[in-house]
């Protein structure tokens, strides 16, 4: 993911991937640009660069992943990095968003098509994590239930890191879900 705006600098990726690379004795390349650029021209040109595609490559050849797994709300640090202004906000909150996984905001199903801000995001496309072994989704608290509900109908994650309440709470949703259906 590219550069996370106004957020603290500990929940900057390239920040991220410098801890985990030195904790595990690795390399990490780092995505020189915003997380979200102010439209999908600029994405398009960036992406012809050879630094940025040298890393966007590896996209394709991942073994394992680790993502969190955000609210898609206020609270959320997709809206708290100052990217998105009232206006934008306000129309991501039409479309239902219940999460976002690496700024990709996303609704209850895990659908992502319907945002058009999505197309703005400099990170890894949502639909590749379905290709990886190991999509390691990390999220805990109830408030976040919906959201990781979210990723997982989309199949963004196989693997799920979280806190007992949040998965009682996950088990309450697909029970209804069963019930429905």
């Amino acid at each position: 993911l590219g550069g996370s705006g106004d957020l603290e600098v500990t929940l900057d990726a390239n920040h991220v991937v410098d801890i985990l690379a030195k904790a595990f004795h690795g390399n990490g390349l780092h995505l020189y640009v915003p997380a979200i650029v102010s439209r999908s021209q600029t994405k398009r040109t960036l992406m012809k660069e050879e630094s940025i595609r040298k890393v966007m490559n590896h996209y394709d050849s991942l073994d394992a992943v680790v993502v969190g797994i955000g609210t898609g709300d206020d609270l959320s640090s997709v809206f708290q990095s100052g990217y998105y202004t009232e206006e934008m906000k306000e129309s991501v909150r039409r479309t239902e968003v219940c999460g976002d996984i690496c700024m990709h905001l996303f609704d209850k199903d895990g659908n992502t098509d319907q945002i058009e801000y999505n197309k703005q995001v400099f990170g890894i496309q949502l639909n590749k994590l379905k290709n990886v072994p190991y999509a390691i989704g990390i999220a805990s608290g109830i408030h976040k239930a919906k959201a990781i509900h979210g990723a997982i109908r989309g199949g963004y994650i196989n693997v799920l890191v979280t806190d007992a309440q949040c998965a009682e709470e996950l088990y309450r949703i697909g029970a209804k879900e069963t019930a429905a259906n």
